[in-house]
């Protein structure tokens, strides 16, 4: 079966378009489809912050939320370039409230624990579940009929191989400054208990040296360093 999708991936792909841009089509089941309305509401009132996230990420072609036909569904739809993984994660910093929203109205049954910010691995497994493209009828059980979560489906580029810095090019001003989020709790404790002889140290300092001698300053570091 895994030669079967390894040739029907070549066939949907045969000149390796979508080796750098791939589509997500991301389903969210709602809990309640009659709340379909105060979910698009939501959507609105977050389009400015949407809009600053995808611009500051420069890897996000097209991006849009289509209800799905029956209205039981929320579709996120969009193309991006690189791996799923990163991306997500990426999506994870930069839009974490925005999807706690959004999954808010999702499935209790099948929703991934909130905040994503706090549980990003059980997010992208959540993601890379509802990504995957059925061939038959979904009712949600181990068996239902659905193509491998590695596998994309034809996705036409008029500009194929490029990126969307390739398309639009370097920034020519940094994105607007945003606030830094509070830092989280570390316990000193279990970053200590990975060094043989620890300081309990909670502040530390970086200094940046310039170098007037490298090859000088590479000795003296290798002799700081016992010879290493």
């Amino acid at each position: 079966m895994s030669e079967l999708f390894d040739r029907l991936r070549e066939r949907l792909d045969p000149a390796g378009t979508m080796r750098r841009t791939h589509g997500l089509n991301l389903a969210l089941k709602l809990q309640d489809p009659d709340r379909l309305p105060l979910l698009l509401w939501d959507i609105v009132v977050a389009q400015p912050s949407i809009t600053r996230a995808l611009e500051a990420l420069s890897f996000v072609h097209f991006a849009r939320f289509v209800p799905s036909w029956d209205g039981r569904a929320l579709m996120v739809t969009t193309e991006f370039d690189g791996p799923l993984e990163p991306y997500i994660m990426d999506f994870v910093m930069a839009l974490g409230d925005v999807f706690d929203i959004l999954l808010g109205h999702v499935d209790e049954t099948v929703r991934p624990p909130l905040p994503v910010r706090e549980h990003p691995e059980s997010f992208l497994e959540f993601v890379r579940q509802w990504n995957r493209v059925p061939y038959g009828e979904r009712r949600d059980r181990p068996d239902d009929p659905l193509f491998p979560a590695g596998l994309d489906f034809p996705l036409y580029s008029s500009y194929p191989g490029r990126s969307v810095i390739d398309i639009v090019g370097p920034r020519t001003a940094l994105p607007p400054p945003v606030i830094d989020r509070p830092a989280a709790a570390v316990d000193l404790g279990d970053v200590q208990g990975n060094i043989l002889v620890g300081y309990r140290a909670d502040r530390a300092a970086h200094l940046f040296l310039h170098l007037a001698d490298v090859a000088r300053a590479r000795r003296w570091l290798a002799a700081a360093l016992g010879g290493a």
